[in-house]
């Protein structure tokens, strides 16, 4: 299954980059969640292009990273203000925009 996945994730990625007329300001954000609500819930999520650094390797160890933690480092970069739900008590992930 991970190997299917990146096959679609590559070709659409490289498409959609094709479409595209400019980078600069374009964020990606492709997430992957296959882990339902048992246990511990694990997902992958890569950020890409424009406004993020190139190869930074995010790793955190001490800290939770969830969905309301992805959420809240979209609104605090680009200024959104936040939902007022679980995003509101989350702070965002440092060093990844340029």
């Amino acid at each position: 299954m991970p190997r299917l996945i990146h096959l679609w994730a590559s070709r659409f990625f490289l498409w959609l980059l094709s479409k595209l007329k400019s980078t600069h300001n374009t964020l990606l954000i492709l997430t992957f969640d296959e882990s339902g609500h048992f246990g511990n819930n694990r997902f992958f999520t890569t950020f890409s292009v424009g406004v993020v650094k190139s190869r930074v390797n995010l790793l955190v160890q001490d800290s939770l990273v969830n969905h309301s933690k992805v959420l809240c480092t979209i609104e605090d970069n680009f200024g959104l203000g936040s939902l007022g739900k679980s995003d509101s008590s989350e702070a965002a992930i440092e060093g990844i925009w340029k």
